[in-house]
């Protein structure tokens, strides 16, 4: 049987991030998913769609929480 659901932790390694900032993308709602008590799963067929919607100028989505200002200035270091 096919796995439909995917966990924080293989969400994080496909995206190449690290475990905490995929569970605070989840909280903020960049990521699509749903919070089971203190379980957190993505489905994997909306997470694949979410995938195909992203700009096609980033390989990934900004999921750092931070503002275009602080981008900025990381960028110019």
């Amino acid at each position: 049987m096919e796995q439909k659901v995917l966990t924080v932790k293989e969400v994080a390694k496909q995206l190449g991030l690290g475990i905490n900032q995929t569970y605070a993308a989840c909280e903020r709602g960049q990521i699509p998913s749903i919070r089971f008590g203190r379980r957190w799963v993505i489905s994997k067929s909306a997470f694949e769609k979410w995938l195909l919607e992203c700009p096609a100028h980033s390989a990934s989505p900004d999921l750092t929480g931070a503002t275009d200002d602080t981008s900025a200035r990381q960028e110019a270091l």
